[in-house]
């Protein structure tokens, strides 16, 4: 039994039986536990609060099973969201009944889009309203590079329909998440297509050519067979490593007249769908002014792919 000495002017100690001292028996301070108790409590976070962090973002994505079950939140609190999982999937399933398909709705300045996909349920809730399904179908991209559509279909009649997903997709949720982050980001992605990186020339025959005798060779292992002979090229190594931790970004003085008015650009072939982009100048340099340049990039994306007389400049 613990006895508490409380000791008027001095310190509050708690004896620990016997059978928990060991060898070296030690008294501890009442209020060290408490204090530990305490601080146990504020981490966890209830659902109430946790609903109002989520004002606070400028969007969140949802995705679950057409069944309701929670699979991933961008806030990383999937447990204590239940009840908000339940709701989407009560939103879907009961228009789906009326034998239509819910996409989306706006209330002020948030937009709700929806995504049926396979058995997920894909959910952006946002403040801006651009290109808001190409997100949620990078997102589902980056779930079926781990789990195919086959495993998809056919998971939840083997497993049942109350199955967590999130078993199959465990230690993949960085990857997930970094697929949404790196929409705000990447231009490339917000182009849909693929970024250039600027290499010598030797270099990138030497990456081609390595590429081509791989797949052409075998189909098992290409990707560690690739790897290999990278890696056994000491200087296409260190040159390739360096493109990709300190890639060299396009100048704008290298574009027409070197005029002081040109701030940022962004090139886009529509061939090859590869698009190189700007390094910052002044006064596109801090992290709010390049924010608001990509916003502006995407506004502009997103005007060309509504309107149809512009979609020929994709």
């Amino acid at each position: 039994m613990l006895e508490v000495d409380v000791t008027p002017g001095g310190d509050e100690y708690v004896d620990m039986p016997q059978s928990d001292q060991g060898l070296n028996s030690a008294t501890v301070p009442v209020n060290q536990i408490e204090l530990k108790e305490e601080s146990n409590f504020e981490r966890r976070m209830s659902a109430e609060s946790v609903l109002d962090r989520l004002s606070t973002f400028p969007y969140q994505v949802f995705v679950l099973s057409e069944f309701g079950r929670p699979i991933f939140v961008s806030c990383g609190h999937e447990d204590q969201l239940c009840s908000l999982f339940a709701l989407i999937g009560i939103f879907v399933s009961r228009v789906k009944l009326w034998g239509d398909r819910l996409l989306q709705f706006s209330s002020g300045d948030i937009h709700v889009r929806f995504c049926h996909r396979s058995t997920l349920i894909l959910c952006i809730v946002s403040r801006s309203y651009e290109q808001l399904d190409e997100q949620l179908n990078i997102l589902f991209d980056q779930i079926v590079s781990t789990l195919s559509r086959s495993q998809l279909d056919i998971i939840y009649k083997k497993k049942g329909d109350n199955y967590d997903l999130r078993r199959l997709l465990r230690g993949t949720d960085r990857y997930i998440d970094s697929s949404v982050s790196a929409w705000r980001s990447d231009i490339s992605l917000l182009q849909s297509a693929i970024r250039v990186l600027p290499m010598p020339s030797s270099d990138r025959e030497f990456l081609s050519s390595t590429m081509v005798s791989c797949l052409t060779a075998s189909k098992l292992d290409v990707k560690k067979r690739i790897v290999e002979k990278m890696e056994g090229n000491s200087k296409f190594f260190a040159s390739f490593q360096s493109c990709i931790d300190s890639p060299v970004l396009f100048s704008i003085s290298q574009v027409g007249n070197g005029s002081d008015l040109l701030w940022s650009f962004l090139y886009k072939n529509r061939a090859s769908r590869q698009v190189c982009i700007s390094a910052v100048k002044v006064p596109l340099v801090s992290r709010e002014e390049r924010s608001s340049t990509r916003r502006l990039y995407e506004r502009i994306t997103h005007l060309v792919r509504e309107e149809p007389h512009m979609r020929c400049l994709l």
